[in-house]
């Protein structure tokens, strides 16, 4: 993983702080002014020079995700509202749902009611379903791929 970056800006959007990193990525809180709403912003690491041929085509599958998943509009899927990639900065401007993901109900100590996760479960099966039907597999599902909204709904995300 690389060395952790700080950031003021990416493209229009003004960052406010780090909300959560992975494996390839850095997602950020971030203010966009034109549109007067918060945004979560992914960035995607940069561990290599940016001319490699595997850099490349890294920049590409991200671009051909963004493209994806801003193509489905589901109400259980994080919608993306604008992407950019090239050689000096690539990143993912989406939905933020602030109440954060099911990861931290994982716990023997912390686990939702046998209800509500029949229900998640449900809207998660729809939302994969829907994003399947237009030809995406999500490839990644897990907890903390899953946010959960203050409105207790969900939302698929990456």
């Amino acid at each position: 993983m690389s060395d952790p970056v700080t950031l003021d800006r990416v493209g229009k959007y003004i960052i406010i702080r780090e909300i959560g990193r992975g494996a390839s990525a850095t997602v950020y809180l971030a203010d966009d002014p034109f549109n007067q709403r918060k945004v979560a912003v992914k960035v995607p690491d940069k561990s290599q020079d940016q001319n490699d041929p595997e850099a490349v085509r890294r920049r590409k599958l991200f671009l051909i995700e963004a493209s994806l998943a801003g193509k489905l509009v589901h109400p259980n899927i994080v919608k993306v509202f604008d992407a950019s990639t090239d050689e000096e900065m690539s990143y993912l401007a989406m939905e933020y749902v602030p109440a954060g993901n099911l990861k931290q109900y994982c716990t023997e100590d912390n686990l939702l009611p046998i209800r509500k996760v029949a229900m998640l479960v449900f809207k998660c099966c729809r939302a994969l379903d829907y994003a399947y039907q237009n030809g995406v597999i999500h490839r990644d599902i897990k907890p903390a791929n899953i946010l959960l909204s203050e409105q207790d709904d969900i939302k698929i995300s990456d």
